[in-house]
């Protein structure tokens, strides 16, 4: 991915049936939202159809000016991934979009290929997909999710590291993104698990989750508690979220007097 590259796209894109599809039973805004995302990714991506794809680098790069959350846009990509139009996956705590059939809607040249520097998607037992289903090595999901893949793209020197068992909270593809915007910008990072554990039983859909981000994003600047010795009296997100202190009744902080003589 760079600013300023180009790429043909061919015009068999608008006839896809996996395109059109796209987003069935979702709200209008929501179904064209998902086909102008697609079609918007393919000039991003390097020769093999990757790109990294954390949500807020989608937002900053390929959607800077579109009014889409980042909470709405992390749905998009579940509903592309879903009907298989991209891979959206997870190596090493890192996420990347692979465009499925890339070279169909964008033949290229070959003389001017370069290799991604992106690991590929392999349907693997220890990579994980965004609707949370394990693939089997013939492709095909079972129920079993299992942890963030620590394979890596054999064109990248790095070391492979160890797998480890994930014995944590299981969230839903939608409520993993979620989560990881709210606890983006909560600065208390003590105890995750529980705090995981207790938004997974408040649950909240995009709104909430809204509502709740924006509350810790005013609290982060304005609350006297929350400002006090470098955020000491935080509270746990797991507190945060049980007792659902974004209702609570914020007091600005007191002017200290001031004399003019």
């Amino acid at each position: 991915m760079k600013d300023g590259q180009y790429r043909h796209l061919h015009t068999i894109v608008s006839g896809s049936q996996k395109l059109k599809n796209v987003g069935t039973g979702k709200p209008r805004w929501f179904r064209i939202a998902c086909q102008l995302v697609y079609t918007w990714i393919i000039p991003w991506c390097d020769d093999d159809g990757r790109i990294k794809a954390e949500v807020f680098q989608i937002k900053a790069n390929i959607l800077p000016y579109v009014e889409l959350s980042e909470a709405e846009i992390a749905d998009v990509m579940v509903a592309l991934d879903e009907i298989r139009l991209i891979n959206w996956y997870s190596v090493n705590f890192e996420r990347y979009i692979e465009v499925i059939d890339f070279r169909k809607y964008n033949p290229g040249r070959k003389d001017r290929y370069k290799t991604s520097i992106y690991p590929p998607w392999q349907p693997t037992d220890n990579q994980l997909t965004t609707n949370g289903c394990q693939l089997t090595t013939n492709g095909q999901p079972t129920d079993n999710p299992k942890s963030i893949s620590t394979s890596i793209s054999t064109s990248i020197p790095t070391p492979v590291a160890k797998t480890k068992k994930d014995n944590g909270v299981k969230l839903t593809p939608q409520q993993q993104i979620r989560w990881e915007l709210f606890f983006d910008v909560y600065q208390n990072k003590e105890n995750e698990e529980r705090g995981k554990k207790a938004f997974k039983t408040l649950n909240p859909n995009d709104d909430l989750t809204k509502t709740i981000i924006m509350n810790v994003k005013v609290r982060n600047k304005s609350d006297p508690q929350w400002l006090k010795n470098d955020g000491e009296f935080i509270p746990l997100a797991a507190n945060y979220l049980k007792d659902k202190r974004w209702h609570d009744i914020l007091t600005p902080p007191k002017k200290e007097a001031r004399y003019d003589f």
